[in-house]
């Protein structure tokens, strides 16, 4: 779904959907906003920063530009997609 250049990623099947991160669009880079549990989560390279006092359902916000390896925040997208199972 796009709402004002704003990307909600779910993931589907035929019985559910689950929410699992928005995606902010940028000229030079992303602004994805994850979904996950703050007690179990794991940023080993500090690529996230805390934005649950905002209030949203979202608790977790990473800046993707040309540099970022995709390897590096895989492990993100897989610990907000566990969190939803």
């Amino acid at each position: 779904m796009v709402y004002n250049n704003i990307y909600h990623l779910y993931i589907s099947n035929i019985r559910e959907s689950v929410y699992l991160a928005a995606v902010f669009v940028k000229k030079q880079w992303l602004i994805i906003q994850l979904r996950v549990d703050e007690s179990n989560f794991e940023d080993p390279l500090n690529l996230t920063k805390d934005i649950s006092h905002r209030g949203w359902s979202v608790t977790r916000e990473l800046k993707v530009g040309k540099d970022t390896k995709v390897d590096d925040i895989m492990h993100l997208f897989r610990q907000a997609y566990e969190y939803q199972q």
